[in-house]
């Protein structure tokens, strides 16, 4: 926090130099801090919470009782000079508690878990995907990502490593359009401010003022976003989601292999760790046949263990054809006792 409120200083303080050509007075710096720390703290306090509002007077009470006194000598050391008072450091502290607190700042190391199938009472499948991260002073903490109905439309939901997958299913890497965005974002504003800085005062009750102007700009960009967005889902996505909408089961699950074995072969020619390979599990889950394995590895070799295959093709027999087969082993058993009585019998 302390390098972001240093570097949107540093900025504005050498843009007012450029602008003004005069050095930058020090209550003027300290308006520029407090500008900061309470653009900071009201973006970040009212973001999502991950928990209730009990749970999160809890965290936050624990978080106090803990680090406050950390918090304080690191405060001391690096921003008591500033001259900023209680409620400004009250500001920075509920900061760093929102950090734990926020989905905003939930963390990328995290455990992914998905669930998908159908219920008791449900016609069409059902995805629902949830992340957990850590416990935090005895909380779990997790974000429900999504859940997804199959009702009346088709979907492709790329996990874990999905750069590649979501690059053939949009058309476009996701780091390459996050770039993108990013860079048209910078030259629009970059070029918002120079004609700001050209725009003299007018007086006329038709004009606008700068924010108004700043603000237009970026509607006009989010504008711009959704049509390249939509372009792209019109091109790419959307014909490929028709395709599967009419897929058999057995095509689903070479589609999903298929979309695991690009990624494996991406990773192993690009200078990226070769984090995905080697044999895929496949199965398709059906509202008639339930859950279906299309393959499976094993831990030991199919081919040297020919038993449990049999073995577990006899006692994955309905119920029905077992009693049938327990019945047979008990007449057989039965006719060779009789057999041995009469052998006794003609003995004697």
């Amino acid at each position: 926090m302390k390098n972001s409120i240093a570097r949107y200083v540093d900025e504005e303080v050498r843009q007012l130099i450029l602008d003004t050509a005069t050095p930058v007075p020090g209550h003027t710096i300290l308006d520029i801090v407090r500008n900061r720390i309470d653009e900071l703290y009201q973006r970040w306090h009212n973001e999502n919470d991950l928990f209730d509002n009990k749970k999160n007077e809890r965290i936050a009470s624990e978080l106090t009782d803990k680090y406050y006194h950390i918090f304080e000598r690191l405060y001391s050391i690096y921003l008591a000079g500033l001259g900023l008072d209680t409620s400004d450091q009250q500001k920075i502290w509920q900061h760093c508690v929102d950090w734990f607190l926020k989905e905003r700042w939930f963390d990328r190391r995290y455990t992914g878990i998905c669930f998908s199938g159908y219920g008791d009472d449900e016609l069409y499948p059902v995805f629902t995907h949830y992340q957990f991260e850590s416990f935090l002073c005895g909380s779990l903490k997790y974000i429900h990502i999504r859940k997804e109905y199959g009702e009346n439309t088709a979907g492709i939901f790329p996990l874990a490593q999905d750069d590649i997958m979501k690059t053939v299913i949009s058309g476009m890497h996701p780091l390459s359009w996050a770039k993108l965005k990013e860079i048209f974002h910078e030259q629009m504003l970059s070029r918002l401010k120079q004609i700001l800085a050209n725009v003299t005062t007018v007086t006329s009750d038709n004009s606008y003022s700068a924010n108004e102007i700043e603000q237009i700009i970026r509607q006009e960009f989010a504008t711009l976003k959704a049509s390249l967005e939509q372009s792209l889902y019109d091109t790419y996505t959307s014909p490929m989601l028709s395709i599967v909408a009419s897929l058999p089961k057995d095509e689903l699950g070479l589609m999903a292999e298929t979309l695991v074995n690009i990624t494996s072969y991406m990773r192993r020619v690009s200078n990226i760790s070769e984090t995905v390979g080697g044999p895929t599990d496949v199965a398709v889950i059906s509202k008639k046949d339930g859950f279906i394995w299309i393959k499976r590895k094993h831990y030991f070799e199919p081919a040297q263990n020919y038993h449990f295959f049999d073995d577990s093709r006899i006692t994955n027999q309905s119920p029905l054809l077992l009693q049938e087969l327990a019945s047979i082993m008990t007449d057989i058993r039965e006719l060779l006792q009789g057999e041995g009585k009469n052998e006794q019998e003609k003995n004697k």
